[in-house]
């Protein structure tokens, strides 16, 4: 069984969202999906991190993971609870009459049943998955070529039992 951390559940999560690339209409095997959020990419790579190869052109579609983990202070006989904050955020530009904004909403629904078809505990990375949220739908600004862009974020709780670290 392996030990759960931050960095085992990213992982996990980006190579399952990467393994649903042609359903997330990436032309591009393992699509265009990173182990952390825009919000952290600098200035001036931005714009590589968002721009992808979907149906014959290059667009801005994205998705970034990142994993939280949190350790109550005290631990029994050497087994602590982990609970971890899993966000999803896929990134997209609006298109035409809303086609980005409804991608973003059937791509939540493609990376949830990829994310479920591991199992409540994900692969034995957790005991349990507690909650998954419904996509969450933000404006994110605008690119001065592409124009209006929106961003689609899905929440997960999980739990592990692990060793106290």
């Amino acid at each position: 069984m392996p030990v759960s951390t931050e960095a085992t559940l990213r992982a996990l999560f980006v190579a399952t969202i990467e393994g649903a690339w042609a359903d997330l209409d990436f032309e591009v095997e393992d699509g265009n999906v990173h182990d952390y959020l825009l919000d952290w990419e600098i200035a001036d790579r931005q714009p590589e991190y968002l721009m992808a190869r979907v149906a014959g052109e290059n667009i801005i579609q994205a998705i970034g993971v990142q994993v939280l983990g949190d350790d109550p202070w005290v631990a029994v006989r050497n087994i602590t609870e982990r609970t971890y904050q899993i966000e999803v955020v896929e990134y997209r530009e609006y298109g035409v009459s809303g086609v980005g904004v409804n991608k973003v909403i059937d791509h939540g629904t493609v990376i949830r049943g990829a994310i479920r078809a591991l199992g409540s505990n994900l692969s034995n990375y957790v005991d349990q998955v507690i909650s998954v949220s419904q996509v969450d739908l933000r404006p994110l600004g605008e690119s001065k070529s592409r124009g209006p862009l929106i961003q689609g974020t899905t929440r997960y709780v999980a739990t592990k039992r692990n060793p106290d670290f």
